[in-house]
């Protein structure tokens, strides 16, 4: 499975002329060999970051565009899910038929693992040494991605935390240079993550670990 993150609302602006570009240009490349689900971050209030010296905030998702998105994304032929980050944005996402939901490499968002049912299938990132034993037991429906909460991060970085573990799956920030994927290529993930952009993409979502339609078409 590959898994697509097509961000916050920073690389679609909110725009829904600029989602369904990013959808349409997806299915442009992709010769459906692989299942490939897009990925969006819901959160209701995220955080400040320093951008150039100046705090700005992350722009939210706004759950209309998450809608047309999936609504489209379903046109096309793909499944659409979310990174949720706090609870409003969870049970927004329960109501929608998505073939997991996704947790991200933060340890205190965690606790939403209590709110969602056990039939439903979660991934969560986790970072190198996490013991995925003992969260396993407690909630059989997870899956792990691995995953360095960098951005870029450095391929070497993934292959000492993780070893052959990284076979299984990766939550990939690493930046290549045009369609090299060497962790992608070397260790053959069942589960692969990674980052979604296009050509005239802007905001936090869109650096150089994010790929282009052009550079995902050489493993689609």
């Amino acid at each position: 499975m590959i898994i697509l993150d097509f961000g916050s609302g920073e690389t679609c602006r909110n725009d829904v002329d600029i989602v369904y570009r990013m959808i349409d240009e997806l299915a442009a490349v992709d010769s459906r060999r692989e299942n490939v689900v897009i990925k969006w971050q819901l959160e209701k209030d995220p955080p400040w970051i320093d951008r150039d010296g100046e705090k700005v905030r992350v722009t939210p998702l706004k759950t209309g565009i998450f809608t047309l998105a999936y609504a489209h994304a379903y046109f096309k032929h793909y499944w659409t899910t979310a990174s949720v980050f706090d609870e409003e944005s969870l049970r927004f996402l329960l109501d929608f038929n998505v073939p997991f939901i996704k947790i991200a490499n933060k340890p205190e968002k965690y606790k939403l693992l209590d709110k969602i049912p056990r039939n439903k299938t979660v991934f969560v990132s986790v970072g190198p040494g996490f013991d995925k034993e003992t969260m396993q037991k407690l909630y059989p429906n997870v899956k792990f991605l691995h995953c360095i909460s960098e951005y870029p991060a450095d391929p070497t970085t993934y292959e000492t935390g993780f070893g052959h573990a990284l076979s299984y799956s990766i939550s990939d920030h690493t930046a290549y240079k045009g369609n090299d994927f060497y962790l992608y290529a070397k260790y053959a993930p069942y589960y692969w993550e990674t980052h979604y952009k296009l050509e005239d993409s802007t905001g936090l979502d869109s650096g150089p670990w994010a790929k282009l339609p052009s550079e995902l078409k050489h493993i689609l």
